[in-house]
């Protein structure tokens, strides 16, 4: 019998190749694929390239800063500038004062003297205004303020405000007359009122 002990080598490196001939295709077709990602750098001819990502993240916190769009507003409304009890007072003011003399209502503390810049620059209540304000029909002219306060009026801080305006009226030399709010006005009594205010201002002017 012919001896192929001395083959045995040979046989053992053969079944080994075959064995990786099969095994290392199977391996190279799992592992993964890489591709080069490398950015392309924009040719420029003034100063260095700069990368497409940078860019975009550029533009992205430009976005970022740009203003929300607008919320819807609400429409405007008109609505009476005296409200039911301011009104029925100024009925009856109006008949309470005599010919020459007008009714204005709701004037602005500043709008009734010349020199307000440096009254108001350090005052808080500078957006203030008179309720009512008694002016001559020919000129427009101030004669004299009316408020008319209600319960909200005895608050600290209402007190406050009303203080304030006190002091602006009396040294613009304006005549301040107050009337507590209610239910009915005569308008004899509001005429007296107004009268004698006026008659003591025009003494002491």
């Amino acid at each position: 019998m012919y001896n192929i002990a001395h083959l045995w080598p040979l046989i053992v490196l053969v079944v080994i190749a075959l064995i990786a001939k099969a095994v290392l295709p199977q391996a190279d077709r799992k592992k993964p694929q890489t591709r080069n990602r490398q950015t392309r750098t924009p040719r420029t001819t003034n100063g260095p390239a700069t990368l497409e990502r940078p860019r975009v993240a550029a533009q992205a916190s430009r976005n970022d800063t740009e203003p929300p769009p607008p919320t819807t507003k609400a429409p405007l409304r008109l609505v009476p500038i005296l409200t039911p009890t301011e009104r029925l007072f100024y009925e009856q003011l109006t008949k309470a004062v005599t010919d020459g003399i007008s009714v204005l209502c709701k004037v602005r503390l500043a709008d009734t003297v010349a020199n307000h810049q440096s009254w108001f620059r350090f005052n808080p209540h500078a957006g203030q205004h008179f309720d009512f304000l008694l002016c001559a029909t020919s000129t427009m002219f101030p004669l004299a303020a009316v408020e008319l306060d209600d319960p909200s009026h005895e608050d600290p801080s209402a007190q406050t405000r009303d203080a304030k305006k006190n002091d602006f009226a009396a040294e613009a030399g304006l005549p301040l007359i107050r009337i507590a709010t209610a239910t009915h006005y005569d308008p004899n009594d509001l005429a007296d009122t107004i009268a004698n205010v006026m008659r003591v201002s025009v003494s002491h002017s």
